[in-house]
């Protein structure tokens, strides 16, 4: 089983060129940031509390990329807010980005390739080398989405992300996605951690957008 941060990186892949696709930056950091605190969660390591976030297990995890954020977390002297942590991780979004693509790379589902451009500038791609992963993932998505079954969590928190991410357009087609919208709200809202961090995301949207409508003194 995968990680929900390597789940949702290796959705925002494009299958062709093995680039990021042109995904929502901001919703795109602040759920990779989510999906961290969400695999500790469901890994019994912090509580679910969607408030105030605490270590209640410091066992490391058999994931070097959570055991990394896992310790950080842990070693903080003071208990910080659920949308600190989650403003702190997406400031390291490319690191964790990087950790869950090297990760595919062991896991042998993607290769790692580097383009030179114009014989200088060197842009680095992950072509798939094992679909099923992917296609296992996006499955996973499809039945929670196309049936009213009770998800389970981990399917559930990954459907919000890729929600935040502004990801499901390139999962569905557009008359799928208006179908589908109302089911994504219910599932997005059975569990309390995705709500947080999807408030967080929406808070920081309209922020961004006020301070942009702003007209200049």
């Amino acid at each position: 089983m995968l990680t929900l941060a390597e789940d949702l990186v290796l959705l925002a892949l494009d299958d062709h060129t093995g680039s990021v696709l042109p995904v929502d930056d901001l919703g795109y950091r602040h759920a990779l940031a989510g999906a961290i605190l969400m695999d500790l969660a469901l890994r019994g390591r912090i509580d679910k509390n969607p408030e105030m976030l605490h270590v209640i297990d410091p066992t490391p995890t058999g994931e070097g990329m959570l055991n990394h954020w896992l310790e950080i977390i842990r070693s903080e002297p003071e208990t910080l807010p659920t949308k600190v942590w989650v403003a702190r991780l997406a400031l390291d979004s490319e690191e964790i980005e990087s950790a869950a693509l090297a990760r595919l790379v062991e896991r042998g589902i993607l290769a790692e390739e580097e383009k030179r451009i114009l014989w200088v500038f060197e842009q680095r791609r992950y072509p798939m080398i094992d679909g099923r992963e992917e296609m296992e993932v996006k499955r996973r998505i499809l039945d929670v989405l196309m049936t009213e079954d009770a998800p389970r969590p981990a399917d559930a928190l990954l459907v919000g992300l890729v929600d935040d991410a502004r990801l499901l357009p390139h999962l569905l087609s557009e008359a799928e996605a208006r179908r589908c919208a109302p089911r994504v709200a219910r599932v997005r809202n059975s569990e309390a951690l995705g709500r947080e961090v999807a408030e967080i995301i929406e808070h920081l949207r309209v922020e961004m957008l006020q301070a942009l409508t702003v007209a200049p003194q």
